[in-house]
């Protein structure tokens, strides 16, 4: 019951990372659901595939187009988090975008293609990876890449990346945080 209820105040749904408008009938089993501050709702189903698509342009109506409602605000789409996950396992860290948690990667989970643009902003960004502490980086990479890219044909293309992170290094010890910043325009 609390998830049809939360589902009636989102701000936006996200399955696998991906912002669903629309979803067909469907049973998810063995699935997590978190809940942000924003009345957002991230659906994490390591047994089902979602695809972005990109959306057809409306028709031409004649009149101009709205003024941008949210000018400090980065167009959906744009940035994106991406897992690379050759490790089989073991390690664990938080994705951290300008003080607020979004996720919680791990090794061994599908391959994670997360649109960043609900929490980045025009400026200046604040970009940590934490390995919580109590966990032990085994295994080979996990790699998390964050960079500008786009989608075509459901699939999600990093132009230049950014931002490249391998927590299961020596340098990453449990409880560790790496910063970075990213300057949008």
């Amino acid at each position: 019951m609390l998830l049809f209820g939360a589902l009636a105040w989102a701000t936006t749904v996200y399955l696998n990372g991906v912002r669903v408008d629309v979803l067909p009938d469907l049973n998810l089993e063995g699935v997590d659901v978190r809940l942000d501050s924003a009345g957002n709702v991230w659906i994490t189903a390591p047994r089902h595939t979602v695809r972005p698509v990109t959306p057809a342009a409306p028709p031409a109506t004649g009149s101009p187009a709205p003024a941008d409602p949210a000018p400090t605000a980065v167009p959906a789409g744009t940035w994106w988090l991406v897992t690379v996950d050759e490790s089989g396992g073991g390690a664990v860290v938080d994705v951290i975008v300008n003080g607020v948690t979004i996720r919680r990667v791990r090794s061994g989970e599908p391959q994670l293609l997360l649109d960043l643009a609900p929490y980045l902003r025009r400026g200046r960004n604040d970009v940590r990876f934490s390995v919580p502490a109590g966990t032990v980086p085994q295994g080979g990479p996990l790699t998390l890449y964050v960079g500008r890219g786009s989608t075509a044909g459901g699939t999600v293309r990093i132009e230049k990346a950014d931002i490249r992170y391998v927590p299961t290094t020596p340098t990453s010890p449990a409880g560790s945080t790496w910063a970075y910043t990213l300057d949008l325009p």
